[in-house]
């Protein structure tokens, strides 16, 4: 499950893939291929792996977005996937939004439901408390509110 926005930076990545990246390489290959460089200054077989792993990569979106779901935003008081959250304990506050973990982007405040505390959280209502085992330390976080 995606929210609209990553599946259409999904789209967008796809796009330039195929249409830009994967012409590039191609002309790259046959240009490398007419060379006469020596055995060990013709970049054929670079160019061969950089094309593997942008085939590989097109392949990976090409299946996210064929099988993903998009996740509205969530308004409701239960945390699920989507949910824009703030958590606190003592004198600390931070607010969340709850994504799958292809979203995932913790300096941007996207924390993965796989996540110890997007784990934590799921299904959490305002005014619940949660642990979150964070390897040596147990850390109990009170939910301030859910947008």
């Amino acid at each position: 499950m995606l929210t609209a926005e990553k599946l259409r930076e999904f789209k967008k990545e796809l796009q330039e893939l195929k249409s830009v990246q994967r012409k590039k390489l191609d002309k790259a290959l046959v240009e490398s291929r007419n060379d006469n460089l020596g055995e060990f200054e013709n970049p054929f077989s670079e160019i061969s792996e950089a094309k593997f792993f942008l085939e590989k990569r097109i392949s990976e979106l090409e299946d996210i977005i064929a099988n993903t779901r998009v996740i509205h935003e969530k308004h409701v008081p239960v945390i699920g996937v989507g949910s824009h959250v703030e958590i606190g304990f003592e004198s600390f506050s931070k607010e969340f939004m709850i994504v799958d973990h292809l979203e995932a982007n913790p300096i941007r405040g996207k924390i993965s439901t796989e996540s110890p505390v997007g784990k934590a959280l799921l299904g959490a209502r305002v005014g619940d408390e949660v642990e979150v085992d964070l390897g040596t330390i147990r850390k109990t976080y009170r939910v301030i509110n859910i947008k």
